[in-house]
């Protein structure tokens, strides 16, 4: 009924709607598990301690993972996590903490006496890893002596990718497969890592470089940083990402062509 003019009112049927059922829709999952940081064609996707090892985690440009596994060990042993969160939407920052090496020398003198020990000795070894996505993935660095004496110690960085499809990470199932031909260059104060992918259909490679890393060691599976915290320890590992991105599109700052 459609009634018009002044004070009438108006009504109109609905149509029926088939009950076809939606297709080719976006699709939100949440994800409480994960922390995920995006920019462009790039996607970051971390545990809550902000490391990176199983299921869905790395990093990926154009839905391919450049970068499958990232952890820290501290003189050998994991840091305890303190915190973690996306800062912003292509931002992610995270923190650790770990036993100062000189042990109880490095307490205040009012706490020498406690048989307990002190938090200063116990956390006084802060870690910061700042992870920015967007041309490649950049991250950052920074470790903090808050002991009360030097410290010397050795970051061993454990850096690896498998060059996996996102619905093949998604799912948990390899469609195609290859070795992973991984080569370090040393330089002064870091050098340079490359993940190469030796499928005979698919050309991609990883290319990481390490700066000021202080004297570093190639584990064969991993790099080992000897390094004195003071302060302030940035710009660990410049960029990764695929090559060819970065020759098709000329200087791409965080890449190594």
């Amino acid at each position: 009924m459609d009634e018009s003019g002044p004070g009438s009112i108006r009504t109109v049927r609905k149509a029926s709607h088939a009950t076809t059922p939606l297709r080719d829709v976006n699709r939100c999952t949440v994800r409480p598990k994960d922390l995920i940081a995006h920019q462009g064609y790039t996607v970051l996707v971390t545990g809550l301690e902000g490391w990176m090892g199983g299921g869905l985690e790395g990093f990926y440009l154009h839905q391919t993972r450049f970068l499958s596994r990232f952890g820290i060990e501290i003189d050998g042993k994991a840091p305890k996590p303190a915190s973690a969160n996306v800062v912003d939407h292509h931002f992610i920052t995270a923190f650790h903490l770990a036993p100062s090496p000189a042990g109880r020398p490095a307490e205040p003198e009012g706490e020498k006496a406690n048989p307990s020990g002190s938090e200063v000795v116990s956390k006084g070894i802060e870690l910061q890893l700042n992870a920015f996505c967007g041309d490649g993935l950049h991250l950052d660095l920074i470790l903090t002596n808050h002991a009360l004496a030097p410290a010397e110690i050795t970051l061993t960085l454990d850096l690896m990718t498998d060059f996996a499809d996102f619905n093949e990470a998604l799912a948990g199932k390899r469609q195609q497969t290859g070795l992973v031909a991984r080569e370090w260059q040393p330089a002064a104060g870091g050098g340079d890592l490359s993940l190469c992918y030796l499928h005979p259909e698919l050309d991609l490679a990883s290319h990481i470089t390490l700066n000021d890393a202080g004297e570093v060691t190639d584990l064969g599976h991993a790099l080992a940083c000897r390094l004195i915290p003071i302060g302030l320890f940035a710009d660990l590992i410049d960029g990764l990402g695929d090559p060819r991105i970065a020759r098709e599109g000329g200087e791409t700052p965080g890449f190594v062509t």
